[in-house]
């Protein structure tokens, strides 16, 4: 039998690397799944905005699945989808809605909370 080219041999250590990978992540998951309940997985619950963009004081309650947001324009439907963002750590410039935080407080406030 010839002996194996570099390639063939990096092909074979790829294969047994995602062997020992897959049987892992199989014990794993297995027993991360038995210890949590199943139907239990991170989510928001809620949000609450007080002099945030449109909004003077707002709390929105989510459902577990999905959610929709719909309202006519100018409701604030987008200050909630901003509200999420920066809550969950975007920068204020990446929401696309202003340069700093300053400028997402709502007008004849000086502080916006949002939780």
């Amino acid at each position: 039998m010839p002996p194996k080219r570099k390639a063939e041999e990096t092909l074979d250590e790829r294969r047994h690397s995602n062997k020992r990978f897959e049987s892992e992540q199989k014990t794993t998951s297995s027993s991360d799944h038995d210890s949590a309940n199943k139907d239990e997985y991170p989510w928001i619950r809620r949000i609450r905005l007080d002099n945030f963009m449109c909004h003077n004081k707002l709390t929105v309650e989510f459902h577990q699945y999905v959610n929709i947001i719909n309202g006519q324009n100018g409701t604030g439907k987008s200050a909630v989808l901003t509200a999420l963002a920066i809550a969950l750590g975007c920068r204020p410039k990446a929401t696309g809605r202003c340069d700093a935080l300053k400028d997402l407080i709502g007008p004849y406030a000086d502080r916006s909370i949002v939780e």
